[in-house]
């Protein structure tokens, strides 16, 4: 048999067929398991986590099927120690039962720093510093110096701190600072 005649055939044409048909069945099936495996259009809205602690978190997540991860903490003086602070995705966002819900708690303890050093440099260098580091700049009080604009020393409530010293992030620094002007009445002075 010729393969014209073959294709022309009865039995071709049924096998044909049949390929067709198992081909649209085998794409049904997988887009139908596929459907059911991933529960598609089943979403749920994320709850709101915010000022919850730890396990009220973990509680409104277990009865919102949805698990929740700590991933970071933060120091913020208005919220209750170790109360959520943010989460991913935020509230109201549909997703899908047993979707991972980052969180953020609020730190008992205040974010600290090193106190970085700040004597022997200019003022403006200091000020730098001290912001890069997470402190805040206090008063600058001026002392006779033969520098003009030389730090002398930083300290916190009247007591000088030295580099190296634990701060807690925001705490303002006072910078003693050297002038060599004429005029002495200026010293002691508070910007």
């Amino acid at each position: 048999m010729s393969l014209a005649k073959f294709l022309k055939s009865c039995d071709f044409l049924i096998h044909l067929l049949l390929a067709a048909i198992f081909l649209i069945l085998l794409i049904s099936l997988t887009l139908l398991g596929l459907k059911k495996y991933t529960r598609h259009g089943e979403a749920h809205p994320v709850p709101n986590f915010s000022e919850l602690t730890v396990s009220q978190a973990l509680e409104t997540a277990k009865k919102a099927k949805l698990r929740i991860e700590i991933i970071d903490s933060t120091h913020n003086a208005l919220a209750a120690p170790g109360a959520v602070v943010d989460q991913n995705p935020e509230p109201g966002f549909n997703v899908k039962q047993n979707h991972t819900i980052f969180i953020t708690i609020n730190s008992s303890i205040p974010e600290q720093v090193l106190m970085p050093k700040l004597t022997d440099i200019s003022i403006r260098q200091a000020q730098v510093l001290i912001e890069n580091c997470g402190l805040k700049m206090g008063n600058t009080i001026y002392e006779p110096s033969e520098y003009n604009d030389l730090v002398l020393k930083a300290i916190i409530d009247s007591t000088e701190v030295r580099p190296g010293e634990k701060m807690i992030k925001g705490t303002a620094i006072d910078l003693v600072v050297g002038s060599n002007k004429a005029n002495l009445t200026n010293f002691g002075e508070q910007d």
